[in-house]
C-alpha cells in the first residue's frame, strides 16, 4: 500500500430544493473545478436538484504512481440543498446513497441563509436505516438538538440580506451498506435572509429570499 498519497483534484457540484414537505430531488454535476452543468440523479426523485462535492484536493497520486482509491480511501463528498422560498418544515431535503459494504462517515455539518441572531431557528435531520439518526440546528432561538450551531453571519458581500456559513465538526457514522437520509425538520420565523457566500470549499451559492441551505461533508468508508 503506497504511503502519503493524496486525493485527485476534482469536484462534483450542484444544488438542491425542496420542492414540497414529502420529499425532494437529490442529483449532481460533475466537473473540474465545479463549473459544469451536467446533471446526474441521485435519488431519482422529480423536484429540485442536491449537490454532492468532492472535498479532496492535490495531485500528488499520479506523481507517486499510487491509486487513490486502493491506497489512499475515499475522498470527502459534499452534500447540499436549500429549502423553497418561504417553505415548510418537515421536508426530505435529499438523500446521501449507500454502497455496498461501505459505511457513510460525517465529518461536519453546516447551515446557511435565513438562520441567524434574529431570524429562526432551523434544524436538519440526518437519519439511516438504523441506529443513527442526529440533528443540527441555529438561529435566535435553541431547540432540541444533538448539536447546536452559532446563528449565521453576514456574508460581508451582497445584498444586506445575504448570509454566511456556520459549522459543526462531528463523527457520525451510518450503518453498514445504507444510504443516509437529511430532513430539515423544524423551521421558525421567516425573515427573506439567503445564503449568499462560499462554503470552506470555496463553492459559492445565491439563493432565494427566505430560504435555508444545509451542508453534510462526509465519506465512504
Amino acid at each position: 500500500m503506497a504511503v502519503g498519497c493524496a486525493f485527485p483534484d476534482y469536484t462534483t457540484t450542484g444544488d438542491a430544493t425542496a420542492a414540497d414537505s414529502k420529499a425532494a430531488d437529490s442529483s449532481f454535476e460533475s466537473t473540474p473545478d465545479g463549473t459544469g452543468d451536467a446533471d446526474a440523479s441521485i435519488d431519482g426523485s422529480p423536484d429540485g436538484d442536491a449537490a454532492v462535492t468532492d472535498a479532496s484536493d492535490a495531485d500528488a497520486c499520479d506523481a507517486d504512481g499510487c491509486s487513490c482509491d486502493a491506497d489512499c480511501g475515499t475522498p470527502d463528498l459534499i452534500f447540499t440543498a436549500v429549502s423553497v422560498a418561504s417553505g415548510a418544515a418537515p421536508a426530505l431535503m435529499g438523500t446521501i446513497p449507500g454502497k455496498k459494504a461501505r459505511k457513510i462517515h460525517i465529518l461536519k455539518v453546516g447551515i446557511c441563509g435565513d438562520s441567524d441572531a434574529a431570524s429562526g431557528p432551523n434544524r436538519f435531520l440526518a437519519s439511516d436505516s438504523g441506529a443513527m439518526s442526529f440533528s443540527w440546528s441555529c438561529g435566535q432561538t435553541a431547540v432540541p438538538s444533538t448539536f447546536t450551531l452559532t446563528p449565521t453571519p453576514p456574508s460581508g458581500t451582497g445584498p444586506a440580506a445575504g448570509r454566511g456559513w456556520t459549522y459543526k465538526a462531528v463523527d457520525q457514522t451510518a450503518a453498514l451498506s445504507t444510504s443516509v437520509s437529511v430532513t430539515w425538520d423544524y423551521h421558525n420565523d421567516w425573515d427573506g435572509l439567503f445564503c449568499n457566500a462560499p462554503d470552506e470549499l470555496g463553492n459559492a451559492y445565491a439563493d432565494p429570499a427566505a430560504t435555508v441551505r444545509v451542508w453534510v461533508r462526509y465519506r465512504y468508508e
